[in-house]
């Protein structure tokens, strides 16, 4: 991302929580999202929207959290 875009983070954060309950889940999310585009931008190039990206990506691994969750037996 560009310099200047400090912001980005939270405000990415930020569209994460809304109806999560516990904040250190979209805040892995949107870690992974950033291992994620460590990963992959270097080799396929920063996408046109990298927010966005970011975004898509932190809600996808946030999605499958509640599944895994969803899916675990209650003890």
């Amino acid at each position: 991302m560009a310099p200047g875009h400090g912001a980005v983070p939270a405000l990415v954060l930020d569209a994460l929580c809304k109806g999560v309950c516990a904040l250190y889940w979209p805040e892995d999310a949107l870690a992974d999202a950033f291992a994620a585009a460590l990963a992959r931008w270097p080799v396929a190039g920063v996408p046109a929207n990298p927010e966005g990206w970011l975004l898509t990506v932190a809600r996808n691994r946030l999605t499958d959290r509640h599944r895994r969750v969803a899916r675990a037996p209650v003890a």
